[in-house]
């Protein structure tokens, strides 16, 4: 499993981000985005419009009924968090072909 920081792979993606989540009086979760890790293997960008970042946790209950996201308002696109607890377990991403761009160049990078 390849790991590396949210912070060092999209740098303006985590920022903006944090931002987003402190401006939605979400600190404990804000602050996790200093230190998350994202899994790249099980990361994907399936379609033109859409990118999922995870962070490794994995939903002991599957994915959907049960876990709660958070959808935040950038100024473009539209952010999904899907969080269990108080852990952010991936971040989806619809509408932004920059983040995406740079998130396809990153998985193409050998370890």
């Amino acid at each position: 499993m390849q790991k590396i920081l949210l912070k060092d792979s999209l740098p303006d993606f985590a920022y903006e981000l944090k931002y987003l989540l402190v401006r939605e009086n979400m600190p404990d979760l804000a602050n996790q985005i200093v230190d998350m890790q994202i899994d790249v293997e099980r990361c994907f960008s399936g379609e033109d419009y859409f990118t999922m970042i995870c962070t490794g946790l994995q939903p002991l209950l599957g994915w959907g009924t049960g876990q709660p996201s958070i959808v935040l308002t950038p100024h473009k696109g539209t952010i999904l968090l899907n969080v269990i607890g108080n852990d952010i377990i991936s971040v989806e991403i619809f509408f932004r072909s920059d983040i995406q761009e740079r998130f396809l160049q990153q998985q193409s990078v050998p370890s």
